[in-house]
């Protein structure tokens, strides 16, 4: 089940998915498939960004992590899990169609 609304810490909207993360970067997937909310593991997030044309959602962790869920299709609805990029710090993610833009800690932009 997921959080209260008063635990709700940021959301973003896909094609066919709610993403919410609680307050304890915990992430929650609305799925129009299963009609129900699911935890969905292995990322953190403060700040969540998707594409409303596609699946497309990145996760942004309080340590500056961000992941983005792969394997997002047709026959795996929520994915296969995330890929981290562990090395790099972020501070932003954003998502314009089927890119990614992050700006880092010192403030570059990346795509």
């Amino acid at each position: 089940a997921p959080p209260s609304r008063r635990h709700i810490g940021c959301a973003a909207i896909s094609r066919r998915h709610i993403w919410i993360a609680d307050t304890g970067e915990y992430i929650y997937c609305w799925s129009a498939d299963t009609l129900a909310w699911l935890h969905v593991k292995g990322a953190y997030a403060v700040a969540l960004a998707a594409s409303q044309s596609t699946d497309i959602v990145w996760a942004l962790s309080r340590q500056g992590i961000v992941a983005a869920r792969a394997g997002m299709c047709a026959s795996s609805r929520l994915g296969r899990g995330w890929v981290k990029l562990e090395k790099l710090r972020m501070k932003c993610v954003a998502i314009d169609g089927d890119t990614a833009w992050l700006v880092t800690r010192d403030g570059q932009l990346m795509k």
